[in-house]
């Protein structure tokens, strides 16, 4: 007997440890910076990299850092950093350096790349398009492509010709959560390297990704903003989302206070006069739970729902702010399209709690009025 508990305890501790490690390993990133180049030196990347590994390491990320490399230690940094990633894993990677596009795709320039012509950026820089297709093909649950990549023209001569900044790349859609990929400022416009330790954007978006309670969104809003305002408006960082879920770098450490109203005790209506006694018989007091309203997480029955915003399609930016404000206030809110509803004004992403029936809308209607204060309710179908 002793011998079979000594071996089911063995096979439960070789079962069990594969299954820890995976767990202690789901964010995984990796993080590059390229600042000695030959003709056009940077000040940040390298200071940005390091820094920025420093803070995904404390949030969980597993990190791999590469400084100043060539070529083919970029690329096959990459295909290392595919390898590494497991299904439902969340991939994060940063390159900090000299970027430029070329008929419309990005190149993230190597050091040491020995780069005369135009067009000899295709076969000496590494494709952006790489990381993606890695990442996708590794089938990891999120993928997060931050490029602080869209400095000034390292090149001179027939360089001049080429377009400033970054091209728009589309994050593509994964197995389950999706991809975001961020720039360090909008497409085809140019980013500061910095006066400091940092770039502006490298620290705004450590700071912002630190906060506790932050959704992924509301990081890049965070630092849009900031850096706008640093750089009085010189410099916009911009993203491309496919997300279908959220995520926080850091979950917040005190959860959303409840919305439901607390238990009201309430006095029973006295008894009839006891007949044996002639008295009154001694009040009762209960304690009555309110019901509370049902969340969209589980649909009543009706055809109302509260309308909490609508915005143009080309607006979605908008719609997932008003989202996440009354996401953050407790309320379920979700984002849809007014074209499947024909009783919903068409064309625009409409911010929405229910359906309810007209009674239950109209509560959660002079409820959500504190955060948004044109919340009105609608019948949609």
């Amino acid at each position: 007997m002793r011998t079979k508990k000594i071996l089911i305890t063995a096979l439960l501790f070789f079962i069990i440890l594969p299954l820890q490690s995976f767990s202690d390993q789901n964010r995984r990133a990796l993080v590059v910076g390229n600042d000695a180049y030959q003709d056009a030196p940077l000040q940040n990347p390298v200071n940005d990299a390091r820094s920025l590994s420093a803070v995904l390491r404390d949030l969980g990320f597993s990190v791999t850092t590469k400084i100043n490399v060539t070529q083919q230690e970029l690329e096959d940094a990459i295909r290392a950093f595919g390898r590494s990633l497991y299904p439902g894993d969340i991939g994060l990677f940063y390159f900090s350096g000299h970027g430029m596009q070329i008929d419309g795709v990005n190149y993230l320039l190597p050091v040491g790349a020995p780069i005369e012509r135009v067009h000899e950026i295709k076969y000496k820089a590494v494709n952006s398009q790489m990381i993606l297709e890695e990442m996708v093909h590794a089938r990891s649950s999120l993928n997060i492509i931050i490029l602080d990549a869209c400095r000034n023209n390292p090149f001179k001569g027939d360089f001049r010709a080429i377009r400033r900044g970054l091209a728009t790349m589309s994050a593509p859609t994964g197995p389950e959560g999706g991809s975001l990929i961020a720039y360090a400022t909008a497409p085809d416009t140019v980013a500061r390297d910095g006066e400091g330790k940092n770039s502006p954007y490298a620290r705004h978006l450590m700071e912002t990704m630190r906060i506790p309670g932050l959704e992924i969104h509301q990081v890049f809003r965070r630092v849009r903003v900031a850096v706008k305002a640093e750089t009085n408006n010189q410099q916009i960082p911009w993203e491309s989302s496919s997300m279908d879920r959220d995520f926080f770098f850091k979950q917040a450490s005190v959860p959303l206070p409840p919305r439901e109203p607390e238990p009201v005790a309430r006095p029973q209506i006295p008894a009839p006069i006891s007949t044996s006694t002639g008295m009154h018989a001694r009040p009762q007091i209960s304690t009555i739970q309110q019901t509370p309203t049902p969340t969209p997480t589980r649909i009543p029955e009706g055809n109302w729902v509260v309308i909490l915003g609508s915005f143009p399609k080309m607006q979605p930016d908008r719609a997932e702010q008003r989202a996440h404000l009354c996401q953050e206030s407790g309320y379920k809110a979700r984002i849809i399209e007014t074209d499947d509803y024909p009783n919903l004004t068409p064309g625009l992403l409409a911010v929405v709690l229910g359906p309810y029936s007209r009674d239950q809308a109209l509560e959660m209607r002079n409820r959500t009025r504190s955060i948004v204060r044109d919340a009105y309710i609608k019948e949609w179908k």
